[in-house]
């Protein structure tokens, strides 16, 4: 009999344990893209996110060589992704939300690590699989995180993957060698470049890693995460200083939008507190209701559970000296309001998405430790399928919204419907856009790219001319066989003076579409 080495085996059963646990991760992220994939590029239906793509489309074409988003307080990280994959790929309106279902997927992933190594620093080694399992799934099947961080193609979606990531990274960091901590400055870093927000969760972060002893002007890891927080942040330092911070004169024009113009005083304060408190249940619950801004109240029990059972995995946590979660999460309640008070969970909810995960890893802990206490081993047996069931309820909320959309919309499929009928007319002048149809973004007060506009631009690949409605006479007369996309008051003004003919398909299409414009080809002038 040959004898196998201790040191051989104890590699052998490590490798093995390694693998099983990759298995574990990868299929939680795959599950989590399955749980995305459905209605990927139809709900919800596209917001200003097409924006920001057409930017990211001037990038791959050359165009633009971008130093901030199109909102100068973000950074141009999502630009240049999506920039290169429109040049690898080509144009796509598909490819944009297929990227952010990927980030959002892979944000599973790394809440499985965070939520396993707060496990282990709170001496739950012997379950840290099973809690890292359930905190993931929980995000996984998160409504919010489904609907808003992994459908909608803006650069706000990638936040949660970065600030996920440098919790986990800093958990590491205690104990470990400097390279987590480096790390953790990255992610942080790339967590405010996405999306400014972000900042709120900085002062309980830097006050737990600091009572950790990691933030030391002495120690080189710490210095080396500032530098490289400050290095993806670089972009938008040169332009504010060329540009005399234009990125804050913009923030505060958003912030004076959201909040009607009221002047921040304490009472507004406290009233953006109780707003965003009030939202936490429904946002932990998945609570999202059936339309965006809709608040479903907090008389839901499920909902109201879901954060008490948070809320205490949290106490539980900083008890056992692993308070970096709730200092996160205490420290953006209390900040965020400063920034505004709009967080119903659609589609507002993404500000406090990127806590999600911790939020849902505290969960995790406390049902875990509720599960032990059970009297019995069958009672025990019986608690598991509890804490799965957990994870799917969220999914009862989310086939509600979608059946909601299906049936009321909006959704994006008489948008597809659409842009394949202007296809099918083979347009051989640029299709004229009635500019009153994008309509201004009311936080910034610049024009908006109209959802039908992005269709035609990305997948028909049309050039498209936009034309103010008063113009819109001048710029038809001279054509003749020109497509034209135009609201009804602008088509009935416009009927008097020139021959409009709805396009093929166009008269049954305009029956059943709930969005209101028209598509026409100008023929000739009407004859007096």
């Amino acid at each position: 009999m040959v004898a196998v080495s201790p040191v051989v085996s104890s590699r052998f059963w490590g490798n093995r344990l390694l693998e099983s646990e990759a298995v574990l991760a990868a299929g939680l992220v795959l599950s989590a893209a399955v749980v995305r994939a459905p209605y990927i590029w139809a709900i919800p239906r596209f917001t200003d996110e097409t924006d920001e793509v057409i930017r990211a489309l001037a990038v791959a074409r050359g165009q633009l060589v971008p130093v901030t988003n199109v909102d100068a307080y973000i950074g141009p990280l999502w630009n240049c992704i999506l920039g290169l994959g429109f040049w690898l790929l080509g144009p796509s309106s598909e490819l944009p939300r297929a990227v952010i279902l990927a980030i959002g997927s892979a944000t599973v992933g790394v809440t499985y690590l965070l939520a396993r190594d707060l496990a282990r620093a709170a001496e739950l080694a012997h379950v840290e699989r099973t809690i890292g399992a359930l905190g993931s799934a929980l995000l996984a099947t998160s409504a919010v995180h489904v609907v808003v961080s992994s459908h909608i193609a803006w650069s706000h979606s990638l936040t949660p993957l970065f600030s996920t990531a440098g919790l986990w990274l800093l958990v590491r960091a205690v104990g470990s060698s400097g390279r987590s901590l480096a790390l953790a400055g990255l992610a942080f870093g790339l967590a405010i470049h996405t999306h400014p927000s972000a900042v709120a969760l900085l002062p309980g972060v830097l006050i737990w890693a600091a009572s950790h002893g990691l933030v030391s002007a002495s120690r080189r890891p710490a210095c080396l995460a500032l530098a490289l927080f400050l290095l993806v942040n670089a972009p938008l330092v040169a332009f504010n200083v060329a540009t005399g911070f234009q990125s804050l004169d913009e923030a505060r024009q958003v912030e004076a939008a959201y909040s009607g113009g009221r002047p921040g005083s304490p009472e507004r304060y406290v009233q953006n507190i109780l707003a965003l408190l009030a939202s936490l249940p429904l946002l932990v619950g998945s609570a999202i209701g059936e339309r965006r801004g809709a608040f479903t109240g907090l008389d839901q029990p499920i909902a109201l559970g879901y954060a008490l059972l948070s809320l205490l995995g949290l106490v539980v946590l900083a008890r056992r000296r692993v308070g970096l979660p709730l200092w996160a999460v205490g420290s953006t309640v209390l900040a965020l309001p400063l920034l505004g008070g709009k967080f119903e969970p659609l589609f507002n909810g993404r500000y406090f998405a990127p806590l999600l995960p911790a939020a849902f890893a505290a969960l995790a802990v406390a049902v875990e430790l509720v599960r032990q206490r059970l009297p019995t081993p069958s009672w025990q047996n019986r608690g598991g399928l509890a804490v799965a069931a957990l994870a799917l309820v969220p999914l009862l909320s989310l086939i509600g919204y979608y059946r909601a959309a299906l049936r009321d919309g909006p959704n994006n499929y008489e948008l597809y419907r659409a842009a394949a009928l202007v296809r099918a007319a083979e347009p051989r002048q640029p299709v004229v856009f009635d500019a009153s149809l994008s309509g201004t973004r009311l936080s910034t007060a610049r024009e908006g790219v109209g959802v039908l506009e992005y269709l035609l631009i990305l997948d028909g690949g049309l050039e498209v001319r936009r034309v103010p409605p008063a113009e819109m006479d001048t710029a038809l007369r001279p054509a003749r066989g020109q497509v034209a996309v135009l609201s009804p008051q602008t088509a009935s003004r416009l009927s008097t003076s020139l021959r409009l003919l709805p396009l093929p398909g166009e008269e049954e299409e305009r029956l059943r579409r709930r969005a209101g414009f028209g598509l026409w080809r100008v023929e000739r002038l009407v004859s007096s």
